[in-house]
């Protein structure tokens, strides 16, 4: 009858014959179109569904090199959406953070090359409280007074997850001025005071944790610290894995999500100083990064070479969907010969 379709009748990409699904159509006689593309699917062999397969696994690979660095992607929102730093800070803002400054390390032993950054970082902040959080400390706090994240934290694959979701918590019960320790101070710090959350822009894209300050119990740490659990998984590598789950990709997109933008107060690039010098930087940054692998420099090599990486991928596309339309890949899997089933 006209109308209905047999349910039985289902074709070699799993739906059936004459349903026109989005951009894909299956037709009676076993064509597939698809994005302007047409290539034959057998229904009784997988190996038809080679010329949609290899074309959506090159748009993937596109994708995935581009999606971060896009404009408007979940990573990358403008920065005129939040606040800005100003210094001196508003005549009629008060003070929201305390006198404290916390720094990490494995141990209470800090390496000698971050001696100095760290010293002048003491010497032009007298009066604040200094917190050395080390390995055991930090996971007491956690254990103490976040029982309920625990198991997450010492689940947590690598170490410097755990040296990035520490600051979450610290910040979220005392507040205060989280530093890198190769991150030297070159003024003083006290104005930042002023505002409830700071955070620097770095490159490519989104923010860094490398320095953050903060009022207590401050409503965007405590979005960082319950969004934890839901971005604890692989990413495939060590460094995609720590950018997202715990590290600046994981702070970006929580920035990104947070309904109050404008309360979110971005540090100027000529007072961060890690890419814009000026006369007026409040830091000096020493070479760290020490938890970096090699597919860091692989995907940072992706990032620097994009261009020409997402030209090729289109250009390869393009060229799968022309060699599909013509049919040479289903023609190339046709002349492939067939496993012959076992007999009995």
């Amino acid at each position: 009858m006209g109308g209905t379709h047999n349910s039985s009748a289902a074709g070699p990409f799993g739906g059936f014959d004459g349903i026109d699904w989005g951009h894909a159509k299956q037709h009676a006689g076993g064509w597939i179109e698809a994005a302007g593309c047409r290539c034959k699917a057998f229904a009784a062999d997988p190996r038809g569904h080679i010329c949609l397969m290899f074309t959506a696994a090159l748009a993937i690979v596109a994708l995935t090199i581009a999606t971060p660095w896009l404009p408007y992607s979940p990573w990358n929102k403008p920065a005129s959406r939040y606040g800005v730093v100003e210094e001196p800070a508003p005549m009629n803002s008060s003070l929201v953070v305390p006198l404290i400054i916390h720094q990490t390390w494995k141990t209470a032993d800090v390496p000698k090359e971050w001696e100095h950054a760290r010293s002048e970082c003491h010497r032009l902040h007298p009066g604040y409280e200094f917190k050395l959080w080390t390995d055991a400390s930090a996971r007491e706090l956690v254990a103490e007074d976040y029982p309920d994240y625990l198991d997450m934290y010492d689940r947590y694959e690598f170490g410097i997850q755990r040296a990035d979701a520490m600051r979450v918590f610290f910040l979220h019960k005392f507040g205060g001025i989280y530093i890198d320790l190769d991150i030297e101070c070159l003024r003083s710090l006290d104005f930042l005071r002023h505002y409830p959350w700071v955070m620097p822009q770095t490159k490519p894209v989104g923010f860094s944790n490398d320095f953050m300050v903060a009022a207590p119990k401050h409503p965007f740490v405590d979005q960082m610290m319950r969004a934890l659990p839901s971005w604890d998984r692989s990413f495939g590598s060590k460094y995609p894995t720590v950018m997202f789950s715990t590290g600046p990709m994981f702070v970006s997109y929580q920035a990104a999500h947070y309904a109050d933008k404008k309360g979110l107060y971005v540090l100027p690039e000529c007072l961060y100083g890690k890419y814009v010098p000026c006369n007026t930087t409040l830091f000096k940054h020493y070479v760290g990064s020490t938890w970096h692998g090699s597919d860091a420099s692989t995907l940072k090599w992706i990032f620097r070479e994009r261009a020409p990486l997402l030209l090729l991928a289109g250009a390869a596309i393009i060229l799968a969907v022309v060699a599909v339309h013509r049919g040479w890949l289903v023609t190339w899997a046709a002349s492939q010969p067939q496993s012959q089933p076992k007999a009995h």
